[in-house]
């Protein structure tokens, strides 16, 4: 086993401010501080440049039970007002034992946290990042289960919306005070901690006969490529499109159309539960019912969430089921609702006006999707080969390249001047 890192730097910061500024340095969205004792269990709104931030974060020094959002969003708490994600976290609770934590990040050849945090009863560990958009939630979400995972956290706090304990505070279960400790103090990209969390893979023997390589997969290895394809990144496009077909309907006539409530908020709903916590998700979707179904009944309410709130509760308690796939074989998976593409599309059609198609990605019909594929290919394929070892579109590039090292040019100094790989540059002038 590889040995764990040793620690570049390290100490306290006990101000509820430095909690603050590690996770939102260049604040864009909202922050928001939760007091659960207070009457009717304040929230605070913290906005990006508001100079009563300060002032509002010390007043939580030495306060029992405060908490803070991980993440930022346009207004309040939830993943539809997401705006912009800030850190990957783990929440594990019950152990303080934070070499025991490290030594599994080996074991899993992931990263070491940015920082951590003693909430009094447990460790939370943060991996902070720079601000990156909510339309990489699908890609954060993997990350973020991965680490989960690794670290034997607690399955219930990984969605985006989560607030955790505030530097600073008090827990007022273990009459403790909650500290920071900096720990790497790396603050990533969302691309750098995917590729370093979701891209290792164990070393393979050297295959006796040639193989077909995944190059896709190299290039996620390599931190050329994101990840993408994951199960999270089709219920994202599935939850984008709800909205989009939701805020159509709310322009036009205030409301999904009648008759078809009902089922709007159903999809939703399952298209959420892949993003927000069982604890969240019965709030959010009253929320999003009031907005877009604002006849719809409480009782109907219920019975949209009904299922999936199920579903959802089986898969954070780590619950699986049984999935026939289509060569007859049966595999293990995660508990929530999935569907066809065409299913869907079938499902909400009678409330698509064909001005809206377009600006679908994956609530669209097979038929679109294949001429979609179709198009794509027809794009990719048009820089057709020369024959001479290279790309129309490289052309230039090639004869400049023939002629540096006519001139007598190294393979290094003519790939700089280019901007191709030696590797290439040698193929061009064999």
């Amino acid at each position: 086993m590889t040995s764990r890192p040793a620690r570049q730097q390290a100490f306290d910061f006990a101000q509820p401010a430095h909690h603050f500024d590690k996770l939102h340095h260049e604040a864009t969205g909202v922050v928001l501080v939760w007091e659960p004792k207070a009457l009717e269990k304040r929230w605070t709104k913290l906005h990006p440049g508001d100079a009563r931030n300060a002032e509002i974060l010390a007043s939580h020094f030495g306060q029992e039970d405060r908490y803070i959002t991980v993440n930022e969003f346009h207004s309040w708490r939830e993943v539809r007002q997401l705006k912009s994600l800030r850190a990957c976290y783990v929440d594990i609770d019950g152990s303080i034992d934070l070499d025991a934590a490290l030594d599994a990040l080996v074991t899993a050849r992931m990263p070491p946290p940015s920082f951590v945090v003693k909430s009094g009863r447990g460790l939370h560990l943060y991996w902070e990042l720079e601000p990156t958009s909510a339309k990489a939630l699908a890609v954060w979400q993997r990350v973020q289960n991965a680490l989960v995972a690794a670290l034997a956290g607690d399955v219930k706090a990984k969605d985006c919306a989560r607030v955790l304990r505030l530097v600073g505070s008090v827990n007022s279960k273990t009459n403790t005070e909650v500290q920071g400790l900096v720990w790497s103090g790396a603050r990533w990209t969302l691309h750098a901690l995917t590729d370093e969390v979701l891209g290792h893979r164990p070393p393979r023997p050297t295959p006796a006969v040639a193989e077909v390589r995944d190059l896709a997969g190299a290039r996620v290895r390599k931190g050329t490529a994101a990840v993408s394809g994951s199960i999270y990144e089709r219920w994202h496009h599935v939850y984008r499109d709800m909205i989009a077909i939701g805020d159509h309907h709310r322009l036009e006539s205030g409301s999904v159309p009648e008759g078809h409530c009902g089922a709007y908020l159903f999809l939703y709903c399952v298209a959420l539960s892949w993003f927000a916590s069982p604890a969240s998700l019965v709030d959010e979707v009253v929320r999003a019912a009031r907005v877009w179904t604002p006849d719809l009944s409480s009782a109907d309410v219920k019975l949209a969430l009904q299922t999936t709130l199920e579903r959802a509760e089986k898969s954070a308690a780590g619950e699986t089921v049984q999935w026939m796939r289509p060569d007859g074989s049966v595999e293990s998976v995660d508990p929530r609702y999935r569907f066809k593409r065409q299913s869907l599309y079938n499902w909400m059609r009678p409330i698509i006006p064909d001005s809206l198609l377009d600006q679908l990605h994956a609530i669209i019909p097979d038929t679109l999707a294949a001429q979609r594929k179709k198009a794509r290919n027809k794009a990719r394929f048009t820089d057709q080969y020369t024959g001479q070892g290279s790309r129309a579109s490289n052309a230039e590039k090639h004869a400049q390249a023939l002629v540096l090292h006519a001139a007598g040019g190294s393979m290094r100094t003519i790939a700089a001047a280019v901007g191709m790989s030696i590797g290439t540059i040698q193929k061009w002038t064999r």
